[in-house]
């Protein structure tokens, strides 16, 4: 059985599905899911009657590191609830990731980072109930990543000059600066 399989304690998994969401073992099907009390359309995920969010989170994961087993060496971006997923999936497997760049991430794992990792945080995150909450808890994933070692790096975009960013930074108009700050930081590390 994957080690992968049961449920594992997080900072802060974002809790806000308010139902049982996953993806399906055919692929993705653009099932409709209950998500934050509203339907929504959503290609990554479908619905899975009577199971529990946490054993489908367990089971994304289990695929995604099942995934990385078959491509092998990698580096994993992952924004949102995909940051989570992605730090989850290198913490599994740190003899295939890398590096990983997790971007306002959601579902962080509890062990800090043991390869080279990057937080990317905006300026906004005080405006939103949900990043709100999120931003203590990447405070405190980055205060024991930095007491285990020197894995992780904290990119704070406003101390860095750049302003303005909403969660959705790929949307922003500063997406390409934010994209090169990314590149670079990978080029320092790989």
């Amino acid at each position: 059985m994957d080690a992968l399989a049961g449920s594992q304690p997080s900072f802060g998994q974002a809790g806000h599905a308010t139902s049982s969401t996953t993806s399906n073992a055919a692929g993705l099907d653009g099932a409709r899911c209950q998500v934050s009390g509203r339907e929504s359309q959503s290609s990554a995920v479908s619905r899975t009657a009577g199971r529990p969010f946490a054993s489908a989170w367990s089971r994304t994961i289990g695929g995604a590191a099942r995934f990385v087993d078959r491509i092998g060496t990698c580096v994993l971006i992952g924004h949102s609830q995909g940051g989570g997923l992605s730090a989850r999936v290198a913490d599994a497997r740190p003899d295939k990731v890398v590096a990983s760049v997790v971007l306002e991430p959601a579902g962080l794992p509890a062990t800090p980072p043991r390869r080279p990792q990057a937080i990317v945080l905006g300026d906004n995150r005080d405006k939103h109930p949900v990043t709100h909450q999120l931003s203590g808890v990447w405070d405190r994933y980055r205060d024991v990543a930095l007491e285990a070692g020197d894995c992780l790096t904290w990119l704070d975009l406003p101390t860095m000059g750049h302003t303005g960013n909403s969660h959705l930074f790929m949307c922003d108009l500063n997406s390409d600066q934010i994209a090169a700050l990314v590149g670079d930081w990978l080029r320092t590390v790989l």
